[in-house]
């Protein structure tokens, strides 16, 4: 059985959209890295709940806090 994709809302620590990150990997925790589609390292700084549905934006499966990684392109 395929478990779909987890799309998560990336935000900065003001709270500003940075992205979507889309994955088949459910266990992002604070301090892991991971490259964007567009070539972004970007840290998970914290966790956040599930954004509210809007028809304006997509279902999301959970907010990730983010920061650049130093040092990279």
């Amino acid at each position: 059985m395929t478990t779909p994709a987890s799309r998560y809302e990336l935000r900065d620590r003001q709270g500003g959209y940075v992205g979507t990150f889309v994955t088949d990997d459910r266990s992002w925790q604070a301090g892991d890295v991971f490259t964007t589609g567009d070539g972004r390292v970007l840290r998970i700084v914290g966790i956040a709940a599930v954004p509210q549905l809007s028809r304006d934006r997509p279902a999301y499966t959970g907010g990730l806090m983010v920061e650049p990684v130093e040092g990279t392109p």
